[in-house]
Formats: structure tokens, sequence, C-alpha cells
């Protein structure tokens, strides 16, 4: 084909970029450099896509979720400890090297996060650990398939806590982890910058917790804001359950926490919300929806699965198509 028949690169580029993960993964591409220049960007672009509601099989067993970030999942192990990046989109994996500090812990004093590390196109996991009178972290980075140590502002951090399952797991939200502590100094919630990786600490709101008895405590990213809920009974005899929202109106400043009160059934399970900003939880095993605003509630009609406590933005993305160490789960 001579060169005046070809395609310009920005049109083969707008066509790609519509295309869904799995048309892609058919075409084969030829390139004498081995790095396509459209492949980097396209991660990008088709990473912000949303994508019609799929059933994926985690290819391991006796996995939980440690982590998630836009339809990467970080996975672990509960009997080794061992650690994988999983894409269901391209049904890639990786399993990780190990990281330094292997000792086994128990949950509540264990945490993950992963997140996307924009300034340099790439993914990182945040290892937060606690054991007795010390606590570390360590960073594990895509690129170069190693973990660092990194310096944590807290020397001594009793528990990591968890939702309803009482599995700690990291919020990534404006550019930072973030995960509820308690310490030395107090309950807070610790957040870390993936760009600069600094550590900074953001103070619950003031008696957040003195109106009932707390059943569990949980961040979740609510309208696109850094929410708090809290959940619990109430001490006078009220037959229910209460939610507070504590939403943080302006990041990073504690005056602008504000509260929303939302009655609740009793339910089984609580999995986060949706970008609209509707509650999901478990009662008699169905998945339901609440609107905090109107409180309608509405049965989501999916059947035969367990629920976890967690939700994730399902998102297309090429994330562990190129790389050393990466397995297929299976091929069509």
């Amino acid at each position: 084909m001579s060169e005046s028949e070809r395609l310009p690169h920005d049109v083969v580029y707008d066509i790609l970029t519509r295309l869904a993960v799995k048309s892609l993964m058919r075409l084969q591409v030829h390139d004498a450099s081995g790095n396509p220049p459209y492949r980097r960007e396209l991660c990008t672009v088709v990473y912000n896509t949303l994508t019609e509601i799929s059933r994926f099989q985690i290819p391991f067993s006796h996995v939980d979720i440690a982590g998630f970030y836009d339809g990467m999942f970080c996975l672990q192990n509960n009997r080794n400890n061992e650690l994988y990046l999983w894409n269901p989109s391209i049904r890639k994996f990786k399993n990780l090297v190990p990281p330094r500090l292997t000792r086994r812990i128990e949950s509540k004093n264990l945490v993950h996060g992963l997140a996307y590390h924009s300034q340099n196109n790439d993914f990182k996991i945040l290892r937060l650990v606690t054991y007795e009178v010390w606590a570390k972290a360590e960073v594990y980075t895509l690129s170069t398939d190693s973990w660092r140590e990194v310096v944590m502002p807290v020397e001594s951090i009793t528990r990591f806590i968890g939702g309803y399952s009482y599995k700690s797991y990291c919020i990534s939200f404006h550019g930072a982890l973030h995960t509820i502590v308690d310490s030395t100094e107090g309950v807070f919630i610790m957040s870390f910058d993936v760009n600069d990786e600094t550590f900074g600490k953001i103070m619950l709101p003031q008696n957040y917790d003195v109106e009932f008895l707390t059943m569990f405590q949980q961040l979740e990213v609510f309208k696109g804001f850094l929410a708090f809920f809290v959940f619990g009974f109430n001490p006078n005899g009220y037959n229910g359950t209460k939610c507070n929202i504590w939403v943080m109106k302006e990041y990073g400043v504690v005056e602008s926490w504000t509260k929303i009160c939302v009655p609740v059934n009793y339910f089984g399970n609580f999995c986060g919300c949706t970008d609209n900003g509707e509650l999901l939880y478990i009662n008699d095993t169905k998945l339901v929806s609440l609107d905090p605003d109107s409180l309608n509630e509405n049965i989501i009609a999916i059947e035969e699965v367990i629920w976890e406590g967690y939700t994730a933005n399902s998102m297309e993305s090429l994330v562990l198509l190129d790389g050393l160490n990466v397995s297929s789960e299976y091929e069509d």
C-alpha cells in the first residue's frame, strides 16, 4: 500500500478510540518498533469509557479484592498472601513480585490501595501494615515491577477501620488514596498523594458517633465528594438502622463536613454508592438501591451472585496488554 493510500494517523486514532476493548483485542497490529504510538494514549481514552454490564469470573480461588480502580483490580490470595493485578476486560493478570513486608498479618492490620499515577501514566499499589508497636508503608509501581518502602507520618497505628465486612481498603479521590486509621493520635483519615508519595491527615467530623450506637464506618465517593458513612442503631429503641452521610464539600477543609441523615431498613451488607449518589446494600439476598433524597428503594435484578462489600466503576482499558510476566486467563 502506498503512503498516499494510508489513512492519516489522526483518523486511525479517532476510529480506534471508538472501538470497544474486545474489538481492539481482535486486531493484529504490526509495528517495527513493537510499540505503536497510539497504544499508550488509547489506554487513557478507553480507560474513561463506561461499558455495558458484564459478568467476569475471577481466575483464582481463595482471593479477596484488595483494591480497585476503574476496571483494574488488585487481588490478594488469603492463603499465601500473593498479590495479583487483574484486568478483566482483556482477561489478563500479573502475579506481582512479593512485597518486602511478608509477615502474616491480620486483616484489621493490613490495607491495600490501587491508584492511577497520572503524571507518569502508571499504576501504583499502596500497602499499609501495622504490627504491635510499629506501622510501615510500601509502594508497588507497575512500570518498574518493584516495591519500595515509604516513610509514614504516624509510627503507631492500632488498626485500619473497614466497613461492614471489616475488610479495610483505600478510596481513590482527588489524586490520593484514603483510609481510616486508629492510632495513638486518635481516629482520622490518612491520605496518600499518588504523584508525590506524601501522606496527609484529614480529621473526621466532630461528635460523629454520639447520636446512635455505631455499627460501622466507611469512606466512599458520594456525588463527586469525599464522604464518611456512619451506620448505627438508635439508642432510644428506634426499630431500624440509621445512616449519617458526612460529605466534605471542600476537600481537605474540616469545617466543610456536612451531615445528611438517611433512615434505612436493616440490611445484610453495605456495598457503596452509585455515581448519582444512590446507596447500594443487601436486603434478603437482593441488591437494593436507595435514593437518599426521596428514600425510594429499587431492587436491582442481578441474580445468582454472592455479594462482596465493594462497588467499583466498570471501565475498559488495555492495561497489562503489554508487559513482562503477564498471563492470560484463557483464549477465545
